[in-house]
Formats: structure tokens, sequence, C-alpha cells
């Protein structure tokens, strides 16, 4: 889908495909097809693929190479020889203009891989000074790298990608939106490859300080400088060189807080603390997705990496024959409309190998979509068939958006949006008391400033939905992504699944509009951080059942509320709420307290062994002294503000959420079985103690029977 009016300059777009071991080959064009419908997410600056292929020569590797001229590349041949390297199969060809216009390839034969690494060493260091003439860009023997200026479908005609046919394992691929480094020459695009290893990457490393020193320190000294490129060397160098596996190459590159890792264990977490300690130099910090391909020779890896606070959208993909990882779910849904997919926690990795499938999924558990595309139509037929019905396939965002003010602009009507695919800005301006029915995937900010438009999604919807939303209300079968109702302040947002990271954060109430959220399954980090009002709820129905406790909700619940409520249904731990000192700064305070008489060893052994500990905990068991001790160290950058119970729903909760669960579970065809399950089972209830907050709850608009 190309956008060619309305252009949305967002980060990086990044694809991946793995085939499981009974599958078929993955065709270029796939891969191709994978990245090319988020090209608006990159610019004509670039744009890459790489493919890994397990059954290639252990002994034939494939150097590519981007050189000024013909006779830069004889002098790159010469030294090839010098070491006695045997050198077939040369191809050339000319690429975008720039000051590196030959792409050449060649098969050195060698049985001395670690041989052959040092000499393309020492030619890339040899060619880039004093500017560059020559860059050795892809070196393994079970990788090959095809990338140049231009969008994807561009690059896949200029480097011959489409005309090659090929198949493989594993496609990774990359479209470009320059911030770190130059966009004039294609030795600055994705993918980045070292040996068999190959990386693309959304997002800024605000660690490319540390990371160059780490590889400097181990005489890495040919990099061409971008944040990007360091990964695939770190990469290279951990796994070829230290022979870590890729499990704990992706702890070490994902940095987890240190203040969480307690959860998993003793063993588990002295064994992270002293690999990273050790590693130190590799971790990696800023906003980042990365996307890494590797091969061993044995089996063909994938591996996502993404940051601790999940600042780049990520979305991961399984069906009975290939596991995907894209930027945005349309990417997956076009190739596999049927396929499991689910979203990874900040900070943790997911890992994937052709043999083995999925054996890292990036959460505790895996969440899939609750709609699958093949209940669509049969939806539409039996629940709107009076609407107007817009086919949005192959409509650019541009093209839809106007269709659909052209049928509105008489006044309010109800529209079918069948086949969304990723379109963005649905909803935006449309006129009061409208209504789409979209049926597939909307892409990012659907419904933004929405002023009384009603919205029903039969599916699943990207990131940024209904950001800054005034009136009208929302109704999404399946999940939503990041950034879920940024500022929102008035009607209702309704989902049945899962809702991403910082999701409803800075929610308000604005004189009598009041806005209500009721998640149906469970929302990650950062849920209503800042919350200034209303009223929020996360009911875990497809967890109801199970003899599994599991939390509802990711960290830092709550950071920063100042009024409303929230009811998340089960226990919520309670450093996961707001954002309180780490468990063990507390404890070490506690230990010095105990040491100094200030609190007595009855106390400290109690509070030392509570599965939960924070300020708000220590406020009601420690005396008024000895909170003040403790107090005094943390309430620079921690707070107590927060009034938090774990119980059963009064009547007053009751009187003020039975209309609102009533209307949620009628909305999705809900059993009143279930309902009655919701009413009675035990809440976390949060609500702030900021002396501005006066208790004020949403008025009830409608009420369903």
């Amino acid at each position: 889908m190309n956008d060619s009016k309305l252009v949305s300059k967002d980060d990086c777009g990044v694809f991946a495909i793995l085939k499981k071991k009974h599958a078929k080959k993955i065709s270029n064009q796939v891969a191709v097809d994978g990245i090319e419908c988020v090209r608006f997410r990159g610019s004509k600056f670039g744009a890459g693929f790489a493919s890994f292929n397990l059954e290639n020569s252990n002994q034939e590797f494939l150097l590519s190479i981007f050189v000024e001229n013909e006779n830069t590349f004889d002098e790159i041949k010469d030294i090839l020889n010098g070491y006695n390297f045997s050198i077939h199969d040369i191809k050339s060809k000319k690429i975008t203009a720039s000051e590196l216009s030959l792409d050449i390839s060649l098969i050195v034969k060698t049985s001395d891989s670690v041989k052959l690494s040092n000499v393309v060493n020492q030619i890339n260091y040899k060619f880039s000074i004093p500017n560059y003439r020559a860059r050795i860009y892809s070196s393994g023997n079970y990788v090959n790298v095809y990338k140049d200026i231009g969008y994807p479908s561009d690059v896949a005609r200029s480097t011959g990608l489409i005309d090659s046919n090929s198949s493989a394992d594993l496609w990774i691929a990359h479209t470009r939106q320059p911030t770190n480094s130059p966009s004039s020459s294609a030795i600055w695009c994705h993918p980045f490859s070292n040996s068999n290893t190959a990386i693309v990457h959304n997002g800024d490393i605000s660690s490319f300080g540390s990371n160059m020193n780490f590889l400097q320190y181990r005489g890495v000294t040919n990099l061409v400088g971008t944040d990007s490129e360091v990964i695939a060397f770190i990469v290279d160098y951990l796994a070829r060189i230290e022979n870590l596996s890729m499990e704990d190459i992706g702890l070490i590159l994902s940095n987890p807080y240190d203040r969480f890792l307690y959860r998993l264990g003793d063993e588990k977490t002295n064994y992270i603390r002293n690999l990273l300690y050790h590693y130190r130099g590799a971790e990696l910090d800023g906003p980042f997705t990365i996307f890494i391909g590797y091969s061993d020779g044995d089996d063909v890896y994938l591996l996502a990496v993404i940051d601790r606070s999940k600042f780049r959208p990520v979305v991961i993909g399984e069906d009975e024959d290939n596991i995907y990882m894209a930027s945005e779910e349309c990417q997956i849904r076009m190739l596999s409309p049927k396929a499991n997919i689910w979203t990874p926690q900040p900070g943790r990795f997911v890992f994937a190998s052709m043999n083995k499938g999925i054996i890292e999924s990036g959460r505790d558990s895996n969440i899939i979509d609750s709609v699958k595309s093949s209940d669509l139509i049969e939806i539409d037929s039996s629940h709107n068939s009076s609407a107007n019905i817009i086919d949005s396939n192959k409509l650019s965002s541009y093209e839809l958006n106007t269709h659909i003010k052209s049928i509105l602009s008489s006044g309010p009507k109800s529209i079918n949006l069948m086949n969304v695919s990723g379109q963005r800005y649905l909803g935006v301006n449309l006129p009061k008391n409208s209504e789409l029915n979209i049926y597939g995937t909307p892409g990012n900010c659907l419904a933004n400033f929405n002023k009384g438009t009603n919205i029903n999604v039969y599916g699943s919807a990207e990131d940024n939905v209904a950001d800054t939303m005034y009136e009208g209300k929302i109704k999404i079968h399946g999940n939503t992504r990041d950034v879920i109702g940024y500022a929102l302040q008035g009607g209702q947002i309704f989902v049945r699944g899962n809702v991403g990271n910082r999701a409803f954060i800075l929610m308000r109430e604005y004189e009598e509009s009041r806005p209500v959220v009721i998640v149906g399954n469970r929302a990650d980090d950062y849920f209503c951080e800042y919350m200034s009002g209303g009223l929020a709820l996360v009911l875990g129905i497809d967890s109801l059942d199970s003899s599994k406790s599991e939390q509802l909700v990711g960290n830092f619940l709550a950071t920063g509320m100042l009024r409303g409520l929230i009811y998340i249904r089960g226990k919520v731990d309670s450093d996961s709420i707001g954002l309180n000192p780490p468990r063990e700064d507390i404890i070490n305070y506690l230990s010095y307290m105990n040491y100094k008489g200030i609190i007595d060893d009855q106390l400290f052994e109690k509070l030392s062994i509570a599965s939960d500990i924070n300020l708000n905990i220590l406020k009601l068991e420690l005396s008024e002294q000895a909170f003040e001790s403790i107090n005094k160290l943390f309430s620079s950058k921690y707070s107590v503000n927060l009034d938090i119970e774990y119980r059963k729903l009064d009547d007053s909760d009751l009187e003020l959420l039975n209309p609102y669960l009533k209307e949620f579970t009628s909305d999705f065809n809900i059993s009143n079985d279930i309902l009655n399950k919701l009413v009675n089972s035990d809440y976390t209830i949060i609500k702030s103690i900021d002396k501005f907050n006066d208790s004020k709850v949403p008025k009830v608009t409608v009420v369903e029977e």
C-alpha cells in the first residue's frame, strides 16, 4: 500500500519471517511484500533484505562489496589472492548513484573462517581512510544481503533480488528513516552484517559510545559509525568468539530492569546479573526494536530484542508453517490472516529457530488475538447489512479517508470498511453520531481527536488509538497495541482483548466529561500513567477459569496518578504499582535501620520476607519516626500518593460498575455466567490520595439490562 499524498514520518519499518522445519522455503516476494506494505514508515533513503539458507556450503563464503570503481575492486582481489583464497563466481552490477556505485559479489572458498574474517576487517579498515572507496558489507557462508538507496520494492529491483527468484529459510527486511547517519550511500542502509549475523533495527541506540568501546577494546575497528551497525558486530562477537547462546545474547542486549529480576528466583537472578556485569559494555539502551538473523551451520535463528520501555512497536506472529516479526500487525495479517499474534513485553526478547520453533515468546504466556479474519464477513452480514460499504483493499490512507468523508459529507451515516489493512487516520474529524464498522486491521491513529463518532473494529488495532478523544464510543473486538487513549477526556473505549504499553496515560476529566475504559483481558506496562480522572477496568476474562494466578497488568501501573478510579481483577504486586524504590534498596535500608535499633529484629524479618513491599506498605508498618527516616531518603524520586485495596466489590462499587459491565458483556456477546464471575471476583482497587482527588466517578450514560 503506497501513500503518495499522505506520508507519516515515522521511525523505520522492520520485518522478519522464519520457516519451520517441516515447511517449504520462503520466496523473496514474501519478504518484499512484508516490508513494502509499511514503506511509509521509511523513506527513499534506503531499504534492504537479508536471506539465510542452512544448506549452503560451509566452506564457500559470499562476499558482497560496494566499490567506487573496477580499479578499487582489483586492489581488493589482490589482497584476497595474497592470502591464497580461492575466488570465483564474480558478479557486478550498478546500484543507485552514489560515491560507491558498484555492487560486486564473489565466492571465497576457504576452510579458515577466522582468517577470512580478519582479512575482511583489514580490507574494510584500509578502504575507509580517508574516505570510503569500498566496503565489504556481507561475508557469511549462510547469509546474503541486498541493500541500496530507495524504497523496498525499488531496492529489490536494483539489487536483482526480484529477478533472482530466490527463496530462503529466513528473511529479515528494513525500510529506512535515517536519524543518526547520512543518507547518501548504501553503506549506511540496513541490514548490517558480519560473518553469519545480520540485523535490522528501528530506533536509536543511546549506549552507542559504550558499545563502540566494547568492540574497539576487542579489536573491532572497521565500523562505518552508525548506532545500528554496532549491534551486528556485538552479536557476531558474542556468538562466534564468546560462544554464547542466543538466549544469553538476548538477555545482554535487552538489558532488563534489575529491580524486577528477583521475581525469577535467586539462581536465575544471580546468573543474569553476572552475565550483564561481565558483558556490561554490550548492553543496549535507548528506544529500539531489533531483529537478528544468525546461523551456526546447524540451525537458523531469529531473535527479536525489545527495549525495556518499549518505545518502538513490534508484534510477533505464528502459524502452522512460519514465525513472523514485524513493526505492524498488517504486515503479518496480509501474509497469514489466521496467524496467532501477540506483543512481547518491554525489556524482553523473542527467540525462535527453524528446527525448534518458538523458544522464548517474549512474555510469560502467549497472548493471541480473540478474533480471526475468517469471522469478519459473517459478522458483517448479520450486524451491519444496511451500512454503506467500502472495499479498502489497495486503497491508500489518503484515498480511503477521502472516500469516507465524501460519503459522510451530507450528514451522519454508517459505513462498513472491508479489508482494512494498516490504513491510518481512520475516524479522524468525522461528523458526530456517524459510525464506522471496520473489518481488518486499522493502522496508527484510529479515531484521534474523536468528537462523537462511534467505531467498531472487528479485529485488532495498531498504536495510538483515540489520542485526545472527547466523545463517542470505540469497541475493539481484538487487541490494541501501544498508547491507546492518550489524554482521553471523554467517551467510552471497550477492548475485548489486550492493550499494550502506556494505555490511557494522561486520561483526564474535564467538567462533566469523564471517560470510561474497559479492557477485557490484560494490559501491559504504564497503564493509566498520570491519570487525572475517569474510570478504568481490567477484567482478565480469558483467565477467569484458570487455576494459575496471572497478574493482569504490567509494571508501573498508575504512576503519577492524581484522580480517578482503577479496578484490576485479581491481585497486583505492590512493586508493580506506581514508581517505588527497588525492593533491594528498601531491604538494604531496613537492614541499616535494624542495625541502628530503629526497628526491631521481628519487624525486620517480617518485612524482608514479605512478597510485597513498597513505601505505601512501610507507611502502615513502621512507626512515624521510622517511616520518616526511610521516606526522607526516597521521597525526592519516589512518592506515596496511592490508596490501594484488594477486596471484593462492595455495594458502592457495584452501583458504579454494574451498568458498564453489563454494557461491555452485551457489546461482545459475553455470557451472564461470566458477568456473574466478574462481579463476584476480588479486585485491586486504586485511587489517588492526592488532595485534589474529589472521588468523582463517571456518570452512567448507557444502561443495558
